[in-house]
């Protein structure tokens, strides 16, 4: 994201024509909203830092296209990987702390037969393009103290979208572990009961 910085405003609500290391300010003209971490850099003018950001973006886009090549040495693994059943989320938080946590949380929870498969995760309330997505990837919606609106809860009932609240971190836990042992498959055992002898045939 880039932008010119219009105003800075303090704890306070008044202007300020600077903000100090560790005070909190709100800033507007950003046309992105910073996750928390996030560097800021001042060029001299509106061009550089608009090349810079699309420059960032056309990385970070290649990056996320980057896909590991099938050989022979790898096939039997993706083959394995491509039997196993998935559990598609897409994950929206109020933090970007909170989503870090739960991406790391989720990550653990696979198993031998389910994959845990993140298709989406963001900062922000839930929004008509997460269900979309969810929809086209048969997804469950994951909102980390957001909600969505009524137009997008409308969209989510029409399309068959199942979204679920939390603002605890173990409660998704505990959820996504019984939708994971629900999509195992059963196995199947022999009891022996008991031995019969057939004497004779009639």
């Amino acid at each position: 994201g880039y932008g010119r910085v219009r105003a800075i405003v303090d704890d306070h609500g008044d202007r300020s024509p600077e903000a100090w290391p560790s005070a909190p300010v709100t800033i507007s003209g950003l046309g992105e909203v910073p996750d928390a971490g996030d560097q800021v850099f001042v060029v001299k003018n509106l061009r550089e830092a608009e090349a810079a950001a699309k420059e960032r973006v056309t990385a970070e886009r290649q990056r996320s296209l980057t896909r590991e090549r099938v050989t022979l040495d790898n096939i039997l693994d993706r083959m394995t990987e491509a039997e196993k059943k998935e559990l598609s989320v897409i994950l929206k938080g109020d933090v970007h702390g909170s989503v870090e946590t739960i991406l790391a949380t989720l990550a653990k929870m696979a198993t031998e037969e389910v994959r845990v498969t993140v298709k989406h995760s963001a900062v922000g309330g839930i929004s008509e393009s997460d269900v979309a997505l969810a929809n086209a990837s048969e997804a469950i919606i994951i909102g980390f103290n957001v909600t969505a609106s009524g137009k997008v809860r409308r969209a989510a009932e029409d399309s068959g979208v199942d979204i679920r609240y939390y603002d605890v971190i173990y409660d998704i836990t505990d959820d996504i572990e019984k939708a994971i042992v629900g999509m195992l498959d059963p196995e199947h055992r022999m009891e022996l009961l008991g031995h019969a002898e057939v004497r004779e045939v009639f």
